[in-house]
């Protein structure tokens, strides 16, 4: 029970560390924009994910999937909204962006572990 816990609660956290990054990318408009809105989603990602993860036995196998599936599509999007915006607002932020990427693939990393740890069916307790 303490492991979902303190899971459900480090997905929490790295959600909003995931949020506030993407803010400060942006700087007040002048920098790379492009990562606010998925920023924002991280606060409902990282912590369904970490809570798939700890509850790995129960979580269906097709729920991760059908979240990294979610995943490709979200990383498509960031891709687009960034040359749209203009590559040079990335290349402006240098370490920082690619750090920032990092961060947001850890719940889709999260979502690929939760599938492959959980059975076929999940159990029903």
């Amino acid at each position: 029970m303490l492991i979902k816990i303190v899971l459900t609660l480090l997905g929490t956290a790295l959600g909003l560390m995931c949020a506030f990054v993407a803010l400060v990318l942006g700087g007040m408009g002048e920098g790379w924009t492009a990562a606010w809105p998925f920023g924002f989603m991280a606060l409902i990602l990282f912590p369904a994910a970490f809570y798939s993860l700890a509850n790995h036995k129960r979580w269906p196998r097709f729920g991760s999937l059908g979240m990294l599936g979610l995943g490709v599509v979200l990383d498509l999007a960031l891709y687009s909204m960034t040359v749209s915006q203009g590559i040079k607002f990335f290349e402006r932020e240098a370490s920082a962006g690619w750090a920032w990427i990092g961060l947001w693939s850890v719940w889709q990393i999260a979502f690929l572990a939760a599938a492959c740890l959980a059975p076929a069916r999940p159990s029903p307790v």
